[in-house]
């Protein structure tokens, strides 16, 4: 019927090929988030998760090549965890070479892991359940304990936060050439209008006077410059993404008398690329 959905969705890695990924890119799929837990092959086994570091290798390969962006999430503290274990698992996301996240466990009740806490050695500490975020560790393990898990996840994601921000960096320069280049520019463009929109700008700042516009058709070189220096970002950078909003009729310059002036369109909609 020539409707244009984009799907992201959640699979298993045991559960997709090369065909299944070819029709769900079709269907318009964009992203599959896999549940990989984690980088240790004894720890999956605890977990049930019928998988192997390896089977996350191929459905990853599998999803690159059926234009398909795979998403891996992690979990931290799982039965049979421990330093060793969770620095493998780091180790294993990194090489991967796709974007991830960590959670640490939150065994609630009804889950296999609760009720076979004791089994599986593991120890819950609290059932106090606003502590059941994925960000606090509410268990722990024979080899390692809940202070050691969240102090490892707090140093993480320090350490991630750091890399995110030196290859944001990179991607406004025009310098970064890694694998999450897609990604990054996803996330400096998000940003970018996000400030554009936050801080008032384009209505602050999209007032041209024809005089500083050289030729007629060129009113937006001006405002780019003048966000440059508002936002302290490259002038190509700022430019460029200026002329992609122009483009996809999102910004809207209007010539009234002496000036040109620049608004967000009230009808466009968010293009879905």
């Amino acid at each position: 019927r020539g409707l244009k959905i984009n799907l992201y969705i959640f699979a298993r890695v045991d559960t997709v090929d090369a065909p299944l990924l070819k029709k769900l890119r079709e269907a318009g799929c964009r992203m599959i988030c896999f549940g990989l837990e984690s980088g240790n092959q004894r720890v999956l086994d605890l977990a049930g998760k019928r998988a192997t570091p390896e089977k996350a290798r191929q459905a990853v390969a599998l999803c690159k090549e059926a234009g398909i962006s795979p998403l891996g999430s992690f979990i931290l503290g799982l039965p049979g965890e421990t330093r060793e274990t969770m620095e493998e698992t780091i180790s294993f996301a990194r090489s991967l070479e796709i974007p991830y996240g960590f959670h640490l466990l939150s065994p609630f009740p009804g889950t296999r892991v609760r009720s076979k806490a004791e089994e599986y050695g593991l120890k819950i500490l609290t059932d106090d359940w606003s502590l059941y975020d994925a960000d606090h560790a509410v268990t722990e393990t024979e080899g390692v304990s809940a202070r050691e898990v969240q102090d490892f996840a707090q140093s993480f994601f320090g350490k991630l936060s750091a890399d995110i921000e030196e290859m944001k960096r990179g991607t406004i320069a025009g310098t970064y050439r890694g694998p999450f280049r897609e990604d990054m520019e996803n996330r400096v463009e998000v940003d970018f209008v996000w400030k554009l929109l936050s801080r008032d700008l384009i209505e602050e700042k999209g007032w041209i006077p024809r005089g500083e516009v050289r030729t007629k058709n060129n009113p937006l070189t001006p405002l780019a410059d003048r966000l440059a220096g508002a936002l302290s970002l490259p002038l190509p950078f700022v430019e460029t993404k200026l002329r992609k909003l122009a483009g996809r009729k999102y910004l809207l310059c209007r010539e009234e008398d002496e000036v040109f002036r620049w608004e967000w369109s009230q009808t466009g909609r968010f293009p879905r690329s």
